[in-house]
């Protein structure tokens, strides 16, 4: 197996809860779940033997969003207080010093870790994997709006070329399903944004729509990486 030169970080894949938030999370473990990217690490398993670095974290999403810039305290930002289904997290408000320490215990060393990346010699380019509602939660600009099955994030062309994020759009159409968008309706989030400034990064979405499974989702998306790799020479 040769390794492909991409690092992989799966930012939402985790179903945790942080051990000093136990007893004032509301959440059950299916709104823990659903809150989550369902299916993300099965798609990952496919994938991260190909990848030459691999970044994850085990805490759920509902507690820590590490696709969220570190400043952003709204109830849909790095700590939460709501869930995208407008469910309450909490029993009671988090104080400023436990947001500050969840920041500091997860969301900024998994940040460095994506730091490193660009360190990597072999890598050339870097994936933001995510799953999604098939339609859009409550929470969205747009509820309740069926999502693509394929979205493609590059921050608006910052990121990564036009270019590379067209040919990825057109392999996806190919080997994974013809309904691709490129940054609708997302663009890519603090990880894209933020480490798009160190090295290419896009962010891709698949949706939770059953249409294959997901270890077929995963096995496209290997298909992909390897054709992108082989068209841009990379």
């Amino acid at each position: 197996m040769q390794t492909l030169p991409l690092g992989l970080s799966l930012p939402h894949g985790g179903l945790e809860t942080p051990g000093d938030l136990r007893a004032l999370s509301r959440l059950s473990a299916d709104d823990i779940e659903k809150d989550s990217d369902e299916g993300s690490h099965a798609m990952a398993r496919a994938l991260r033997p190909w990848m030459a670095q691999y970044a994850e974290t085990s805490i759920a999403r509902a507690f820590i969003d590490l696709n969220r810039e570190e400043t952003d305290l709204t109830p849909d930002g790095v700590v939460k207080t709501l869930t995208s289904w407008n469910v309450p997290i909490y029993t009671a408000p988090l104080s400023p010093e436990t947001v500050q320490q969840l920041i500091a215990t997860y969301h900024r060393p998994y940040h460095h870790r994506l730091s490193q990346f660009v360190r990597h010699p072999a890598i050339r380019l870097s994936l933001d994997l995510h799953s999604m509602a098939e339609h859009a939660p409550p929470i969205s600009d747009h509820p309740g709006t069926k999502r693509p099955r394929i979205c493609l994030g590059n921050a608006r062309h910052t990121a990564a070329s036009q270019s590379w994020i067209e040919t990825m759009a057109d392999l996806a159409a190919r080997f994974m399903d013809p309904d691709v968008q490129i940054n609708t309706p997302f663009a890519g989030g603090w990880i894209t944004r933020c480490h798009g400034r160190e090295m290419p990064w896009i962010q891709i979405e698949v949706s939770r729509e059953p249409w294959i499974s997901w270890q077929a989702k995963g096995e496209a998306l290997v298909e992909l990486t390897q054709r992108f790799i082989e068209v841009l020479k990379l």
